[in-house]
């Protein structure tokens, strides 16, 4: 039997695992100062501070996950998408923009503009934006969207039409 006198009260070292890098290598190599992650996400949840949210928790499950992660830039589109379709399915986004988005609708452009691209995109139902955003966005193929959606390619072609149809609908009803 041990005396308690003997027990350690220091705090162990973390403990460094083989091939997996720090997670500061990690952060710096896919994070914000990076800003591809974080860019991507703004554009499908429309605010930057989701975004980094969203960003942190993807990174910080990549360095979890390291070893088994075979493309790191792919993975983390991947589980960034999804953490914002999770995330969109618990809140709803569109109450919390509809100020912003009455406020930028006063003007009156007879062009499309990046605004209006803008705000209808936050109309649209998150599976139909993260769609639009990793399809043209991020310029992916249908087949590589549906792998990221987890989705079926045909069901992805079929999304991605209603999603189309939708965005030039609420493109029209703004002008």
């Amino acid at each position: 039997m041990r005396a308690v006198s003997d027990r350690s009260t220091t705090v162990p070292e973390p403990a460094v695992v083989p091939g997996r890098p720090s997670y500061e290598d990690v952060y710096l190599h896919l994070g914000p100062p990076n800003g591809a992650l974080v860019r991507i996400l703004v554009r499908m949840s429309g605010d930057i501070d989701e975004a980094r949210d969203l960003a942190q928790e993807t990174l910080s499950r990549l360095w979890l996950n390291y070893e088994a992660v075979e493309c790191p830039d792919a993975w983390c589109v991947r589980v960034g998408t999804r953490l914002f379709l999770d995330y969109s399915r618990h809140r709803r986004t569109a109450d919390r923009f509809q100020p912003l988005l009455t406020e930028f609708g006063n003007g009156d452009s007879g062009s499309v503009d990046r605004v209006a691209v803008r705000m209808a995109m936050l109309k649209l139902h998150p599976s139909q934006r993260a769609l639009l955003i990793l399809r043209y966005y991020c310029d992916l193929g249908l087949a590589e969207v549906a792998d990221v959606l987890g989705l079926n390619p045909s069901t992805c072609r079929g999304l991605a039409v209603q999603a189309q149809a939708a965005l030039r609908r609420l493109i029209e009803e703004r002008a």
